[in-house]
């Protein structure tokens, strides 16, 4: 820590005086002082400055902060986080050999969020999946008659079966019930007619948590290579009381 005195002239009392500026080169004496928690950013060089709030990001890349990653995989666990790392070249495929029914992939992004867009990526060395079922939860279990969340469920408010499918890329529209595809995976925003009336497909909230991608027949070599979830942005709700906020019901 370093003091320097500087002088200061205050005109309105014609006069003298001293004021005192202190300042820190290291982060450690920061350390010792109290801050919100996650709202500053103590670099080494001892600057100090408030955690930035991010517009438009993808939410896979960080899940992990919010103890996400993938919550479920029935076959091949090994590479069930290729799905996730970033590289295109690299990905997931299911065993035969363990059945259909175990054939599934699950990506918890670890925190609710606001998602305009979802991508999935298939391996362009190889066919992709063709015939397989997206579905999408916001994490909420299931209730009793008596309004109690059952322990160990899982709800998905959103679902769609995919079939003869032949795009290694695939963007879904989760504000629309039909995921703005049809029913071979073609780009069908804003129809609604692929599984039923307009109306029962037109909106959605496009709050999602937790992606599930289950096959119903597999593809020779297919590989999912990635899952990306445009978001409008950084939840700032997440550890607000850590942070020195309050929530008022």
């Amino acid at each position: 820590m370093t003091i320097t005195r500087a002088l200061g002239l205050v005109v309105a009392l014609s006069s003298f005086a001293f004021g005192e500026r202190v300042s820190f080169d290291t982060r450690s004496a920061w350390q010792q002082w109290t801050h919100p928690v996650d709202a500053v950013e103590l670099q080494a060089t001892g600057r100090i400055q408030p955690v930035p709030v991010r517009k438009n990001i993808d939410a896979v890349r960080n899940a992990e902060h919010f103890g996400g990653g993938v919550r479920s995989v029935g076959s091949n666990a090994r590479d069930a986080g290729l799905i996730m790392d970033g590289n295109p070249t690299t990905s997931w495929s299911p065993d035969p050999a363990d059945g259909i029914e175990n054939a599934y992939i699950e990506l918890d992004l670890g925190r609710l969020v606001t998602s305009s867009e979802i991508v999935i990526t298939f391996d362009q060395s190889a066919p992709p999946f063709e015939f397989f079922t997206i579905l999408l939860s916001s994490g909420e279990k299931f209730f009793t008659n008596a309004l109690v969340p059952v322990e160990g469920t899982l709800g998905y408010g959103l679902s769609k079966a995919i079939g003869f499918n032949e795009s290694h890329e695939l963007v879904l529209d989760p504000r629309q019930r039909t995921l703005g595809l049809d029913a071979s995976g073609s780009d069908d925003i804003g129809s609604g007619l692929a599984d039923g009336p307009v109306g029962e497909f037109k909106e959605s909230s496009g709050l999602i948590r937790i992606i599930r991608i289950e096959l119903s027949k597999f593809a020779e070599d297919a590989g999912l290579a990635e899952i990306s979830v445009s978001t409008i942005g950084d939840n700032v709700s997440l550890g607000i009381i850590e942070r020195g906020g309050n929530i008022e019901l």
